[in-house]
């Protein structure tokens, strides 16, 4: 599946129109993937706005939600750029997040 497919399914079970590109980065330091698809990149996950939205790109996705509820696992091709963000953010993981 090419990127704009899987923003463009991400954003449909949202309810939002899809994209025929991504947009420019945030002044808030949002990345393009970020705002195109709704959501906070997370170490290995997507986080979005509500428990509804998360389950609506989970079912149209067919990736598993977070046990968080609000949070849905990326796939693969996404992991390592979701990493980059998650690690130029500062967020930390594991016992040391404590």
């Amino acid at each position: 599946m090419y990127l704009l497919e899987f923003v463009n399914q991400v954003r449909e079970a949202q309810s939002y129109e899809g994209l025929a590109q991504l947009p420019p980065p945030g002044a808030d330091g949002s990345t393009p993937l970020e705002l195109a698809m709704g959501c906070r990149l997370e170490r290995g996950l997507m986080r979005l706005s509500t428990p509804q939205a998360a389950a609506a790109v989970s079912d149209a996705t067919g990736l598993p939600m977070a046990p968080d509820h609000v949070s849905v696992a990326l796939p693969q091709a996404l992991a390592l750029h979701a990493e980059e963000v998650a690690s130029a953010r500062g967020y930390r993981t594991g016992a040391a997040a404590g």
